[in-house]
């Protein structure tokens, strides 16, 4: 009689945990990052990207320097006689990405927010300088000189990005 009841007690024991089982209708919780892909070394941290400096995006897809591309206008470039308006087209370079591409052929390398304008030399003259990005800003400064007579100009002025 006392095997009847521990049988008893383990068929009911069985009965109860296959009842527990999860439903097949239901698939277990899944890990949040499963169907997410961080990219450019960014990781996934509870669903969403963490992105590595100078990317952002849902997945780590943008740098920096793309968000800074685009048409700037300016109503006070100066090279000291008086303002000059006008826009400019900047894009990143396809070869560099750390590179901008400026107006005349100019090439800024890109440090941060800051950039710096690789000298140019063309009919005996010499254009370079610096700048940097702050917000739809850009402050641009160039120097123009020439090793034929040491004239030395210095043109200065604020773009903002069109919208």
């Amino acid at each position: 009689m006392r095997n009847i009841f521990t049988l008893a007690a383990l068929f009911i024991s069985m009965l109860f945990l296959s009842t527990c089982r999860q439903d097949p209708a239901v698939p277990p919780a899944a890990n949040p990052c499963d169907t997410v892909t961080c990219q450019n070394g960014g990781a996934c941290d509870n669903g969403k990207c963490n992105c590595p400096e100078g990317y952002s995006g849902a997945h780590c897809e943008i740098y920096y320097t793309s968000l800074l591309a685009g048409k700037y206008s300016s109503t006070n470039f100066n090279c000291g006689l008086f303002p000059i308006n006008g826009d400019a087209d900047i894009q990143v370079n396809p070869e560099n990405k750390n590179q901008l591409l400026l107006p005349q052929g100019l090439v800024a390398d890109m440090s941060g927010n800051n950039f710096s304008v690789q000298p140019k030399s063309q009919l005996g003259v010499t254009i370079w300088g610096e700048g940097f990005f702050e917000g739809e800003k850009l402050r641009l400064e160039l120097k123009i000189g020439s090793p034929f007579t040491g004239v030395l100009s210095t043109c200065q002025g604020d773009f903002y990005k069109k919208k």
